[in-house]
């Protein structure tokens, strides 16, 4: 019995709970559509450099669909998941959402790897997740109430949590 308990807390423990599977991984978008999720990768060359010419990798983990891994569509990509670089040099890359150019982010080198920061008023945020309410319409125009994105104080670690209604 114990060894059931313990492989299934071990299963869970791996799968995060949710959370970014791979310490490559940046941060996440969820949907209220459903189970899948967009992540959003460091992208490293052979000597472990970052990739000047595509430095951040995004792609679908499908969770409803057994985990598959699937690129994104060429709409997801020039619509509304894809990146548009400002800057890119080896020591940061500048860059928004193709939906969404109010927002500037910041990938840069931090303790451990990479990490994405956010341009706020109080001074960079962490960006970890992003969660997108959909409520119907159509393909290319889909009805979002709000997005709330999940970030942190890089200093204390202290959450901290932010609504945009588009």
């Amino acid at each position: 019995m114990r060894l059931i308990l313990g492989l299934l807390f071990l299963n869970i423990y791996l799968s995060g709970f949710g959370q970014i599977e791979s310490s490559q991984n940046l941060f996440l978008i969820k949907r209220s559509k459903d189970a899948d999720k967009v992540y959003y990768s460091v992208n490293l060359d052979e000597q472990g450099n970052l990739s000047l010419s595509d430095p951040i990798k995004t792609y679908w983990i499908r969770h409803a669909k057994d985990g598959e891994h699937e690129p994104l569509t060429w709409v997801q990509e020039h619509f509304s998941y894809g990146l548009e670089y400002l800057s890119i040099d080896k020591e940061e890359v500048r860059f928004q959402f193709v939906s969404y150019s109010k927002q500037k982010l910041i990938l840069k080198k931090a303790q451990g790897g990479y990490t994405v920061y956010m341009m706020a008023e109080s001074g960079l945020l962490e960006l970890k997740e992003i969660f997108v309410q959909i409520d119907g319409g159509p393909f290319m125009l889909p009805s979002i109430p709000y997005v709330k994105v999940t970030t942190c104080r890089p200093e204390t670690n202290h959450p901290v949590t932010q609504i945009i209604t588009p």
